[in-house]
């Protein structure tokens, strides 16, 4: 239990079976060893641990997403205020449309900031984010907001059908 204390809300959110009994079930010694230090590399690393701390920095203590342009920048002025409104009211919608148990990991963080992402070749020209949540001072969330458009798809397999979200709009789902 201490050692749950003291975990990030995303690593104890996605503990895991131990790998080790399955392991020792691999035939061949030279792969079972290779399995075991990949299993234990992919243990070590994190998102706070390798992405966090190399795009965001600290502005006066509030996280910051830092600016790569092109391809990673914030809206100034007036439409950096607007941005923020529209996206804490989408995030307070799309809350509110997780199934209990993903709700309740959600509300462990905050929401911090966004900024605008280019996207690669299929998606040029839409609207794309990253969004910055935190639940603590080292525990960080990053969610990508991409705009959704008809698909390649449509024309052949028609549109795609659109379920009920607990607030009464709809969600689209292939």
């Amino acid at each position: 239990m201490a050692d749950y204390a003291r975990m990030r809300v995303l690593d104890f959110w996605s503990q895991r079976i131990d790998f080790e009994p399955l392991v020792k079930k691999i035939p061949e010694p030279k792969n079972r060893e290779l399995t075991s230090e990949k299993i234990d590399k992919a243990g070590r690393t994190s998102v706070a641990d390798h992405i966090f701390p190399t795009i965001v920095s600290r502005k006066g203590g509030t996280p910051i997403i830092e600016e790569h342009p092109p391809l990673l920048f914030h809206e100034t002025g007036r439409q950096r205020a607007i941005y923020r409104r529209q996206v804490e009211h989408a995030f307070g919608r799309y809350r509110e449309s997780l199934r209990a148990q993903y709700r309740v990991l959600f509300n462990r963080f905050e929401y911090c900031e966004m900024a605008i992402k280019v996207v690669g070749v299929g998606s040029v020209g839409a609207f794309c984010a990253v969004d910055l949540f935190m639940a603590a001072n080292n525990d960080p969330l990053f969610l990508r907001i991409k705009e959704a458009r008809a698909s390649v798809l449509e024309p052949y397999a028609g549109q795609a059908r659109s379920q009920p979200m607990a607030n009464g709009s709809s969600l689209a789902s292939a």
